[in-house]
């Protein structure tokens, strides 16, 4: 919005010019509760949450309706999962909380009875400290409902890894080719893991591209299609009778970075491997960047990325980010060539 009467009045007699008083008046606006609005939209674009399926556009098809036994989604349930995400994000932004917190935060920030059924946790209030997640198999971010549901009774792993892999990471992956299916038909008998595998990784034109999406996404396969914690798959027929139950596999190789090779055993090893790599910080910057700047960087913005990624990989709190970029002199004077 417009500047406020204090920061126009500073910007109209000059004192804004003034380093120790440009470097208050971005504490001040940083520490607005207003601000938080900022981050929650910036939350929403870098994790591309918008893509997240309808959840209930399934109900009354025979196969999803016993995937899903008591639960039931609404029409309000995909946003409930959105803002589950955003108000972790926002919690974080009040409380100090850093990049690496959000990451690995394993506690509940549902404040509907539909997201919180799905974690098995009381609803949210809003203010007080939030529930804990009793299932010791939930790690954090990788492991809200947002990042797992999909719509339907079975999970994506392509696309869970896709968006761990570009979103999340930044780090690009070619088009799929035009006839390539949209989802991976279920297979008799076989897991949808193991149904991916067959489809996309015994084929060598697919396999350079899938092995770095795929492995992204087994890792989260103890999770069904609606983000509940499982350890076997139900299999179905297409009358939604139970015709198989085979354990799960979420063992993979990710390569967080082309160096890594370590084999994750689940989400927890993966978030392990991403904080260890600096590549979530280094996506971050590059997003916020673009977020704040409303374009894209350019060589000349190069120190000004790699500072803000220094400061986030050092652990720097999150409001502590936003405000730094505003201290940068490409921030506080305007090139017009």
């Amino acid at each position: 919005t417009l500047p406020d009467a204090e920061l126009a009045a500073l910007a109209d007699s000059g004192q804004l010019l003034n380093a120790t008083t440009y470097q208050a008046q971005v504490a001040r606006l940083a520490a607005d509760s207003r601000s938080e609005a900022s981050l929650r939209e910036f939350i929403a674009q870098w994790f591309r949450l918008h893509e997240i399926e309808p959840l209930d556009s399934r109900l009354g098809d025979p196969v999803f309706d016993a995937f899903r036994g008591s639960f039931t989604p609404n029409r309000d349930t995909r946003q409930n999962a959105i803002n589950e995400v955003i108000d972790m994000a926002a919690w974080q932004l009040r409380n100090g909380g850093s990049l690496q917190a959000m990451l690995g935060d394993r506690r509940s920030y549902a404040r509907t009875a539909d997201i919180a059924a799905l974690y098995g946790t009381p609803v949210w209030d809003g203010s007080a400290t939030p529930p804990t997640w009793g299932d010791a198999s939930r790690s954090g971010l990788l492991t809200r409902v947002a990042f797992l549901a999909t719509g339907s009774a079975t999970t994506r792993p392509i696309m869970k890894g896709y968006r761990i892999r570009s979103a999340l990471l930044c780090q690009s992956l070619p088009p799929p080719p035009p006839d390539a299916p949209v989802a991976v038909p279920p297979v008799q008998g076989l897991t949808t893991r193991e149904a991916v595998e067959r489809l996309t990784e015994q084929n060598p034109g697919c396999s350079g591209c899938h092995g770095m999406m795929n492995p992204l996404g087994y890792v989260s396969e103890n999770f069904d299609a609606l983000g509940r914690t499982r350890s076997s798959q139900r299999l179905f027929d297409a009358s939604g009778a139970v015709v198989g139950d085979r354990p799960v596999n979420t063992l993979a190789t990710p390569r967080v970075t082309p160096a890594d090779s370590r084999a994750a055993a689940d989400s927890a090893q993966l978030a392990q491997f991403i904080r260890e790599s600096g590549e979530f910080e280094r996506c971050f910057a590059q997003h916020y960047f673009r977020f704040t700047y409303g374009r894209a960087e350019r060589e000349a913005d190069r120190d000004a990325i790699t500072d803000l990624m220094n400061a986030a990989r050092a652990g720097g709190a999150l409001r502590d980010l936003m405000a730094r970029i505003a201290l940068r002199p490409e921030f506080q004077s305007r090139s017009f060539q």
